[in-house]
């Protein structure tokens, strides 16, 4: 089970490394498990947004929507660091 993430802005990397990580394990793991870990992992704010979707009570969507979560930060920052400038 991976730590829960403080922020979006940390998601990213750690998403990644769960992912690798994931890689690593030659058994299979069942799709449920995967989803619990993905909710254990994003921030409380993001995991009770995907526990109200009930669209993203499968893992392709569910990863699929939190890395559009970590994109979409990741945009904002980089717009408010040219505003800034």
């Amino acid at each position: 089970m991976p730590a829960r993430c403080a922020s979006v802005h940390l998601l990213g990397d750690a998403l990644d490394k769960w992912e690798a990580l994931g890689r690593e394990i030659h058994s299979p793991i069942p799709e449920n498990f995967h989803l619990i870990a993905l909710q254990n992992l994003v921030p409380k704010s993001l995991a009770e947004t995907m526990a109200a979707q009930p669209l993203l009570n499968k893992f392709s969507e569910a990863i699929a929507f939190v890395r559009r979560q970590v994109a979409d930060h990741r945009h904002a920052t980089q717009v408010q660091v040219v505003q800034r400038q």
